[in-house]
């Protein structure tokens, strides 16, 4: 007989939390905990886990859902704030991924910049790395 999968989050005390949350517009212990919870555990999926700043996912997307709970509706039959918590994780971390590397990008040609205008005056040379070249594309 097969085991029966457990949420990692109840949806139904996400729900009641939610709630609590609508009504004094305080985010509980156990809310917050919920939220740093999913976007630990989204951070964790195979498409995320290899990048080293996986901390500033987690940081930016429990900014970003506490930023949107006034926008979820628990009034609408079936609506899932689970699921919105969680695309909510993955353009954070997407968001994450595109600045870093636009941070990255910028970082090795101003390294480049600096470099070439060390072999113009100076006369001395720098090897690229050619690991940098596939990185820019």
């Amino acid at each position: 007989m097969k085991k029966k999968k457990e949420n990692y989050i109840d949806p139904k005390e996400l729900k009641s939390e939610l709630r609590k949350y609508k009504e004094t517009k305080i985010i509980s212990e156990k809310l917050g905990g919920f939220l740093i919870k999913l976007a630990k555990r989204y951070s964790s999926k195979p498409n995320f886990s290899q990048y080293t700043y996986r901390d500033d996912f987690v940081g930016d997307a429990v900014c970003r859902m506490v930023e949107q709970l006034d926008k979820i509706d628990l009034d609408i039959p079936n609506s899932n704030p689970f699921s919105y918590l969680t695309k909510i994780c993955y353009w954070k971390f997407v968001a994450k991924i595109n600045s870093e590397k636009k941070f990255q990008q910028t970082k090795n040609r101003m390294r480049d910049e600096c470099f070439d205008k060390l072999e113009s005056v100076e006369g001395i040379f720098y090897k690229k790395n050619p690991e940098d070249e596939t990185d820019a594309d």
